[in-house]
């Protein structure tokens, strides 16, 4: 995730409970014959051991603990797991591990201890996600870096692959973490045709380089991802599927940002509390990542998630409710990112004190477990309800992707819930905000603020159910679009 690095200067904590030794034998478990999406099912809520392994500045063992986090003992694990989490993902940077080129081989020692933390949560029958994270240094989606980049991630996911081959179906991988160009400046709004493209094979060499170690990573669930793990329409715009039938997608969604974060300079959409206006940003992402990829039969996972502390902890349990309970709707399993920091400012994500293995936010924590359908120790649980068909409000779907006041970057997105297919369509409807210009699309005619738009020459075809996004520039107005008077015929 984009993060400020914890401070260096925090003092460095007491280890809580000590590291319990673990044999490797005795965690591996078996490798069923399961689909991703049984996996899934099985899953509840899920954690992440965010900035501890996937610290970087030293390039020793002390990486562990180079950004404030006390070293990873089995107490912390122990205490996910007794909360009501069954899933963790273990993010892990590998780049000041290896040697050089050609083989880039792992440090013995990084290797051996990454894998005891892994042994730690598969010990408590936890599933585990293990990933290369921190690597844009060297892992650079571009045509001109692309070779480079191929081998070396190749070189790291054999190693690893090889390492863990005899492990059961509950380590799962995750070949690469926001997969991005670093500045640029679509960095985290889905990637150019060309980086995109460089993420697709990618992906596909991750793929490669683990089924070919065998064992049992012949048919273990694999994660990929689209462009910096985006999963707006820009985003998965031309984001290929593998043939690969083991095979999960992964996105990172702190939506809406305005809750989630702590924009800088304190803009007028930033929130606090949660009174259910922005549940349309959670409904649009859902209902994208279901058009584009679930209702394709790709199981979706959302591996980061969560809303910084603003000591606002009711509100933040409001919003999880909304958050999860969706996603769970949709099938889709959702892993807190949790970095182990609970001041009041920055990038504050910590549920968990990992000095003394109790939960500065239960309240959060338990929703989470809750409202993914999972057991909360001591109390009960609540069993997500089927989506709702969607009416014919929901036809017209607006998302901001950036918003200066003055005026915003949106995408529109058409859906066909008429019954059936459309050769040629054209959809009307009235907004809050105006329009100034747009593009993948044909403006027809505008009155005020009523806008009556049609396909654009290329795509004239619209199958019952499928969608079609196209982009615009919005005049000042609200930071929440509202849509009214739609049609589409």
């Amino acid at each position: 995730m984009k993060k400020k690095l914890l401070s260096i200067f925090m003092g460095l904590c007491l280890l809580v409970g000590g590291g319990t030794a673990v044999s490797a034998a005795d965690v591996r478990g078996t490798m069923r014959d399961i689909t991703p999406a049984a996996i899934a099912k099985e899953m509840t809520a899920g954690w992440n051991l965010g900035n501890s392994l996937d610290a970087y500045g030293t390039y020793s063992l002390n990486n562990e603990t180079y950004w404030g986090n006390p070293k990873t003992t089995k107490a912390m694990i122990d205490a996910v797991k007794n909360e009501g989490f069954n899933t963790i993902r273990i993010p892990v940077s590998w780049g000041e591990h290896v040697g050089s080129a050609p083989n880039y081989t792992i440090d013995t020692a990084w290797m051996n201890r990454v894998q005891e933390v892994v042994d730690y949560a598969m010990a408590d029958g936890m599933y585990v996600l293990l990933d290369t994270h921190h690597e844009t240094s060297w892992l650079k989606p571009q045509s001109a870096t692309l070779d480079a980049s191929q081998k070396q991630l190749v070189a790291i996911w054999t190693q690893i692959a090889e390492r863990f081959k005899a492990y059961g179906d509950h380590l799962l991988f995750e070949g690469m973490n926001e997969p991005r160009i670093v500045g640029s400046s679509n960095e985290w709004s889905g990637g150019d045709a060309d980086g995109r493209a460089a993420v697709n094979v990618l992906n596909q060499a991750f793929i490669d380089a683990v089924r070919k170690t065998g064992g049992n990573n012949a048919k273990r669930c694999l994660i990929i991802c689209p462009y910096g793990n985006n999963g707006d329409p820009n985003g998965l715009s031309g984001f290929k599927i593998p043939s690969d039938k083991n095979i999960m997608v992964a996105i990172h969604a702190y939506t809406p940002y305005g809750f989630t974060f702590r924009p800088e300079g304190n803009p007028s959409w930033a929130r606090t509390t949660w009174d259910g206006s922005g549940k349309s940003d959670i409904e649009y992402l859902m209902n994208n990542l279901n058009t584009s990829l679930i209702s394709k039969g790709v199981t979706v996972i959302i591996t980061e998630f969560g809303a910084v502390h603003k000591n606002n902890e009711s509100e933040v349990v409001k919003w999880v409710k909304d958050y999860v309970s969706l996603a769970t709707q949709y099938g889709i399993k959702c892993v807190w990112w949790d970095n182990n920091y609970h001041k009041n400012d920055g990038e504050s994500f910590g549920l968990l004190d990992r000095n003394s293995c109790s939960w500065t936010r239960k309240s959060v924590a338990d929703a989470v477990i809750k409202y993914a359908g999972s057991a909360v120790p001591g109390g009960g649980t609540e069993t997500p309800t089927t989506p709702e068909t969607p009416q014919a409000g929901d036809m017209i779907k607006v998302q901001i992707v950036s918003d200066w006041t003055s005026g915003a970057t949106a995408n529109i997105t058409v859906t066909n819930l008429t019954g059936k297919a459309l050769n040629g369509w054209t959809c009307t409807f009235t907004l809050d905000r105006p329009i100034t210009s747009l593009w993948s699309a044909t403006l027809v005619s505008q009155v005020g603020n009523t806008y009556t738009i049609a396909n654009p020459d290329w795509q004239p075809h619209l199958a019952a159910g499928e969608s079609y996004t196209f982009g615009c520039n919005l005049g000042s107005g609200p930071a929440q679009v509202t849509v009214t008077g739609q049609t589409l015929k």
